[in-house]
């Protein structure tokens, strides 16, 4: 037991040496080209010696290397787990991959500390959200220090990429919901965390109502921009909505200004969504197996 329990204690050690490597990395990614990070960087930027480092790494391309190595198997596993009755498709991947991210992100919050995945779920969160490359970033760079400690507003912009202009049109909306298997007709795309300046007349259906923007401030530093505290989107069987939410005040009535955006054109039924398909397979199945019970080609355990 003595030895197992040091085992242990090892493992752990090994985990949080490799997790403190993995994040000075990212971290010094977003401040310079890779080409230019060096051992002595990385192993500075974590506090480690560079013994360590050497211990589990040749260089930073081995480092590098590694982390998207695991990302990648962790996608190749997705990827295999499609049935062979499925026909592989970019809606398909695209939409495992985001069910695979999902339950990356539940697992970095839910998993207790002590769990190794909940590190690795957790890097992957991170990268997600301020990786410099990572797709879902949308901008240049991260400049939450310069807001809050620089008083120089021009050093804290941050640039965003041109999805934020193009989604303003229509025509590009439809093609990101083509390329996503996506009927043009009665499909939207749903983005948050970029403020909705009502006080000057901004609008948070936009693109012909295929773009709709929720979050509009529910940070409380964003009201004096937004003249608001944020919207939340309601879908039901009838209609597409958005309640509008006013800064809190005890002095009046709080209760959001709810508007109807779009009426669907007709009822959306259980069996329309993607859960009634899944129940709508799973009835076929049952089908099956009753039809090979009758069938005497499965027979009951006596």
């Amino acid at each position: 037991m003595e030895w197992d329990t040091m085992a242990e204690v090892e493992d752990k050690r090994i985990r949080r040496t490799k997790k403190l490597l993995r994040q000075a990395l990212t971290r010094l990614m977003q401040q310079k080209d890779f080409q230019s990070i060096t051992v002595t960087d990385v192993v500075r930027e974590a506090d480690i010696n560079r013994g360590t480092f050497y211990a589990h790494y040749r260089d930073v391309y081995d480092l590098r290397d590694k982390i998207e190595t695991g990302m990648i198997e962790d996608f190749r596993g997705m990827i295999a787990a499609i049935r062979p009755s499925e026909t592989v498709t970019l809606k398909l991947v695209l939409s495992r991959l985001m069910d695979y991210l999902e339950e990356q992100i539940k697992k970095a919050y839910f998993l207790p500390a002590e769990d190794p995945e909940k590190e690795n779920a957790a890097d992957l969160m991170w990268y997600l959200w301020c990786g410099a490359s990572s797709p879902v970033f949308g901008k240049d760079k991260m400049a939450t220090f310069e807001h809050y400690f620089i008083e120089d507003k021009s050093v804290g912009k941050e640039t965003l990429n041109p999805y934020y202009q193009l989604s303003q049109k229509e025509e590009f909306c439809n093609r990101i919901l083509q390329e996503f298997g996506l009927p043009v007709e009665g499909s939207h795309i749903i983005n948050g965390h970029v403020p909705v300046k009502i006080k000057d007349g901004e609008k948070p259906v936009k693109a012909g109502g295929k773009l709709y923007i929720i979050d509009g401030g529910l940070s409380k530093a964003y009201q004096k921009t937004t003249g608001i505290a944020g919207y939340t989107l309601i879908y039901n069987s009838s209609h597409l909505a958005l309640a509008e939410h006013m800064p809190f005040d005890p002095s009046r009535e709080n209760t959001p200004k709810v508007h109807i955006t779009e009426a669907l054109k007709t009822r959306m039924r259980v069996a329309d969504t993607d859960l009634g398909q899944e129940m709508s397979e799973r009835i076929s199945d049952l089908k099956e197996l009753v039809a090979a019970y009758r069938a005497g080609v499965l027979k009951e355990k006596e």
